[in-house]
């Protein structure tokens, strides 16, 4: 029988806890992030520096963010963005849509339109958590 390859699920346990962390602080306010990031970078506290970035970038896309008259509580689009180490956005790509194009297309423009985030300028750091950005939007978290 096949052996489990303990190493690649390893990483994809700390990929999913890394996904679940970032998703819960989006709800945290800014201010709390941001007291996190002047921490010193040991490896525990490169996470809640990234946290913090995360949770600008998340608050940038909010505010560039139009509500489809469409949008309903209990939507999902997962999207996946691809950053450079200056901030600017260089991709971004529909992971798993809502199954509502207008809503999916708003979450991407939002992206799009906020064009450039504030990322940690420690190369370490940006590779493990801005590279490839994992971004969840959901209409009930986004209300104005």
């Amino acid at each position: 029988p096949p052996k489990p390859d303990l190493a690649a699920q390893k990483r994809a346990a700390d990929a999913a806890r890394r996904a679940a962390e970032l998703e819960r602080l989006a709800a945290t306010s800014f201010s709390d992030a941001l007291d996190r990031e002047a921490v010193a970078l040991s490896e525990d506290d490169e996470e809640a520096v990234a946290m913090s970035f995360a949770q600008g970038i998340y608050q940038l896309i909010v505010a560039n963010w139009s509500r489809p008259p469409s949008a309903r509580n209990g939507m999902e689009a997962r999207l996946i963005v691809e950053l450079v180490p200056t901030g600017d956005v260089v991709g971004v790509t529909l992971v798993k849509g809502s199954g509502n194009e207008a809503f999916d297309r708003s979450a991407e423009q939002a992206i799009r339109k906020a064009g450039k985030f504030d990322v940690p300028k420690e190369p370490e750091v940006f590779e493990t958590y801005f590279r490839r950005l994992p971004v969840l939007f959901k209409p009930e978290d986004l209300l104005r």
